[in-house]
């Protein structure tokens, strides 16, 4: 009968008694699953046993439980070590954690944190602590190192380190025996002797230092010095209560201490008076920084430069007073220092300030009407041409008469139209014969001093002010090759006056540090010297020293104000101002 396996039903549950046909030497015969499992295994464990495994050999596995398959030797010992390392680490190893290890390199076994521990040590120590193959080393540094244990931890420390703390101990046990209250010959002291430490007797270093005997007469207040032939003490110096006058000094005493202190009382006193006048070079004693510990000399010199340094460093008096006295030198008394009062000072120049060798003129702002352009001073109108100033006019850009009025406390008010850039400029009249402000030269070779009192207005932002000795009226400093002259500008130099000085077109523009206010008075001086150098002042105060002049350059005073940068009218209060040479 023929079995199509094709058509048999399929076995979802072998349970291994199942039957299977198959051909045994020709006859047809049956076995169960059981028996073909049972060869199977049969034949497996009849295999021959491999001597050594290597890469290339592989096992049977059961994927999953329900698949028998091939696998790579290799992959299955990459899967085991994968799976020992993958192991949670241990933070804390104690002596009973295990450690797998090959013992002679053949066999596996395990060792505890605690062996090997002790292996390690016991090799470390015999590594490590014989010593005895070691280089000599001769000399010991600082820097050289040592082992230790700290505690229990294996620690080094430098030669430096382990000195310290060597003397520290011998100094804490030194210092804690008992003190010899009775020297006896047999004290034993420990000594260096030729670089090898040995020890000697209290008798023995009597003899080295030599027997001390006492003097053979002894005097009261008496201090004994050492006899070097026969080394031994003898009367000495005698000690004195009190510091003698020079005539009975002797080098033979001492003074006390107390005798010290009252000598310092009458030091200077004591002393032959100079009996000539005091020079430059001549000495002086001082108490350098006056606590009494530190005498010094010094020059008598020092002590003007000190005067005057002083002097120097006195406030200034902006308004002086008739009272107020000047200290002056007397040529018709041995040029003694007298007193002189502003009164009497003022009384003087009066008296010579006309008959002097200098040309002068005097300009009071409104004292002869108020500055106009300049065919305010040609009208022929009356009441126009006869209230105009008749020494100064206006000049700059947009600028008209009505630019000026009188100011009610003093001078007149100059306050531009309003639009940038507009100026108003005071100016002497450039007529010819109009003015002597103008006719008169004002010559760098003349000794010229000019000087004038203005006041600044409540709004000195985006503006310009200058005023002083130039060529031409122009604030622009640049433009005069030669020129003195004082210029402020809100935007520049930090909003501080600048003494500008021009030499042959070499311009210098000084920053005098002097801040310009609003509201505020400033008295200006630009006084030419003989060599030329101009000399400026800002309420009195001298501000700047310029080089040499060109000489011979002749100079016209100017005052101006200017709006720069933004649409607003700008005022400045002019109250007077004078200018002075010398006849020629």
């Amino acid at each position: 009968m023929a079995l199509k396996i094709d058509d048999a039903t399929p076995d979802s549950s072998v349970g291994g008694s199942e039957l299977i046909p198959v051909s045994d030497a020709s006859a047809p015969k049956s076995v169960t699953i059981d028996n073909i499992k049972d060869y199977v295994i049969d034949a497996i464990e009849a295999s021959t046993v491999l001597a050594s495994v290597d890469g290339n050999d592989f096992l049977l596995v059961n994927e999953n439980g329900d698949t028998l398959k091939e696998v790579d030797i290799d992959k299955v010992a990459q899967h085991a070590i994968d799976t020992m390392w993958g192991k949670g680490a241990e933070a804390s190893p104690d002596a009973a954690d295990i450690i797998l290890l090959k013992d002679g390199g053949t066999t596996e076994k395990t060792v505890t944190a605690a062996v090997l521990a002790e292996y390690v040590r016991a090799t470390v120590q015999a590594a490590i602590l014989d010593v005895s193959d070691l280089t000599v080393h001769s000399t010991i540094i600082a820097a050289d190192k040592f082992l230790v244990t700290s505690g229990t931890t294996g620690k080094y420390c430098t030669f430096t380190v382990l000195k310290d703390a060597v003397l520290a101990a011998l100094l804490a046990y030194v210092t804690a025996l008992d003190a010899v209250t009775v020297a006896d010959d047999t004290d034993v002291f420990y000594v260096s002797q030729g670089g090898v430490q040995k020890k000697c007797t209290r008798a023995i270093l009597k003899v080295g230092f030599g027997t001390t005997i006492a003097p053979s007469s002894t005097t009261e207040n008496s201090i004994p010095q050492w006899n070097s032939a026969s080394k031994t003490l003898k009367d000495g110096l005698t000690l004195q209560t009190t510091v003698r006058a020079t005539a009975s000094a002797l080098d033979t005493a001492l003074p006390t201490e107390q005798a010290v202190r009252e000598m310092e009382a009458t030091l200077i006193f004591d002393q032959t008076d100079i009996g000539a006048a005091l020079a430059d070079a001549d000495t002086i004693l001082v108490d350098d920084g006056a606590v009494g510990t530190t005498q010094r000399k010094s020059a008598i010199s020092r002590l003007w430069t000190y005067v005057q340094t002083k002097i120097q460093a006195l406030s200034a008096k902006t308004v002086p007073l008739a009272a107020d006295i000047l200290t002056i030198q007397d040529t018709a008394d041995s040029n003694t220092l007298k007193e002189l009062t502003i009164a009497q000072l003022k009384s003087y120049l009066d008296s010579v300030s006309l008959t002097d060798d200098h040309y002068r003129l005097q300009w009071v702002a409104g004292a002869r009407g108020k500055p106009g352009v300049n065919a305010d001073i040609l009208n022929a109108t009356e009441s126009t041409r006869m209230v105009t100033d008749p020494y100064f006019e206006i000049l700059g850009t947009s600028a008209v008469s009505a630019d000026i009025t009188y100011n009610p406390e003093g001078g007149i008010i100059m306050e531009t139209v309003g639009a940038d850039g507009d100026q108003d400029i005071l100016c002497p009249h450039l007529d010819a014969n109009q003015s002597a402000w103008t006719q008169i030269t004002w010559g760098t070779d003349q000794n010229v001093r000019w000087e004038c009192r203005i006041r600044t207005g409540a709004n000195i932002t985006n503006c310009i002010i200058w005023a002083g000795l130039k060529k031409t009226m122009t604030e622009v400093t640049i433009t005069d090759t030669d020129q003195a002259f004082f210029r402020y500008e809100d935007d520049n130099n930090d909003g501080e006056w600048e003494a500008v000085s021009s030499i042959g077109g070499s311009d210098d523009e000084h920053d005098t540090g002097v801040v310009v206010a609003i509201n505020t008075e400033y008295h200006l001086v630009i006084d030419i010297q003989n060599d030329r150098t101009a000399l400026f002042y800002i309420n009195d105060v001298l501000v700047e020293t310029s080089a040499a002049l060109t000489d011979a350059t002749d100079l016209i005073p100017y005052i101006g104000v200017m709006a720069d940068g933004a649409a607003a009218a700008k005022a400045l209060i002019v109250r007077s101002q004078s200018i002075r040479r010398n006849f020629a």
